[in-house]
């Protein structure tokens, strides 16, 4: 599943990083959110030529912008496979992402998703970072207790897109309309299951914006970020059933839970606490 916005530049170079695995068994789904350039023209050209590389294919423009996550409902919907992923159309996926990120989940009957190592890129894609989890890490993760607390408490790219059963996705209910940083909740509600790895193959090229307001992100606020990522974890907090990540949310929802309540005071100290925390487990991470 491709989600497209004014990507005219960048959409052929992610859409060929596809071929890079074997996608004869492949259904592919790009929704364009009603683009401003010519990213419907350049793809459709693009798919003419190459489609019949996978099982089937589909470019869907939608009349009205929804949004990311409306977007992305609507490509959930959509998909039919065992399986579904999803990358944004000025990213890449790495060489055999599909086929390695498949397979382990034939080898690996216990899980329903799994997360893969990733790199960064440039605008003009050249390597920034090869690998954003070092070999450190990599040993740590093997050990879900530590690929949860860096899941909740420190958030990386790699924990934002996500490979794993059509299904069990689906189970979890649209992406809500009102956050802006949808990954950040689907990876809590994967993180809910505990049926989920992780591989140390890159399998993601996440392309850097460059400096500014917010390079990771642009167009969203960074003060809307923290708020968005706070009103998540506090509404899973709220709704999940499952005691251990109650445990783990429960610390790191405090502050604003605190601040609701005018609690200001408190809540600077915890949200300092909190950032301490953050900080100590990247600094573990970075000395490995």
């Amino acid at each position: 599943m491709v989600a497209m916005y004014n990507h005219e530049a960048t959409v052929v170079p992610a859409l060929e990083s596809l071929l890079q695995s074997d996608v004869s068994k492949v259904e592919l789904i790009v929704c364009d959110d009603k683009s401003k350039d010519n990213s419907i023209q350049v793809c459709r050209t693009w798919l003419e030529q190459h489609g019949h590389h996978f099982e089937s294919w589909q470019l869907i423009e939608n009349e009205v912008n929804l949004g990311i996550n409306g977007n992305l409902n609507k490509l959930v919907a959509l998909a039919n496979g065992e399986y579904l992923t999803h990358f944004a159309s000025d990213d890449l996926l790495a060489p055999q992402a599909i086929d390695l990120q498949r397979n382990y989940m034939l080898r690996n009957s216990d899980k329903d998703f799994v997360w893969g190592n990733c790199a960064i890129i440039d605008l003009q894609g050249s390597t920034i970072k090869a690998r954003v989890i070092n070999g450190f890490q990599n040993i740590l993760f093997k050990i879900q207790f530590f690929l949860m607390l860096d899941l909740i408490y420190v958030w990386g790219l790699p924990w934002c897109r996500l490979f794993g059963k059509t299904k069990v996705f689906r189970s979890f209910g649209p992406y809500p309309s009102e956050y802006s940083l949808e990954d950040r909740w689907s990876a809590l509600k994967i993180a809910e299951t505990k049926r989920f790895g992780y591989m140390h193959n890159v399998v993601h090229l996440y392309r850097f914006r460059g400096r500014g307001e917010n390079q990771y992100t642009p167009g969203v606020d960074q003060m809307l970020i923290r708020s968005d990522c706070a009103r998540t974890e506090s509404d899973i907090y709220a709704d999940t059933a499952i005691p251990w990540l109650r445990n783990y949310l429960w610390f790191r929802t405090l502050p604003y839970r605190l601040q609701q309540k005018n609690s200001h005071q408190l809540s600077w100290l915890l949200a300092k606490l909190n950032r301490l925390f953050h900080l100590g487990l990247r600094v573990i991470q970075f000395r490995g």
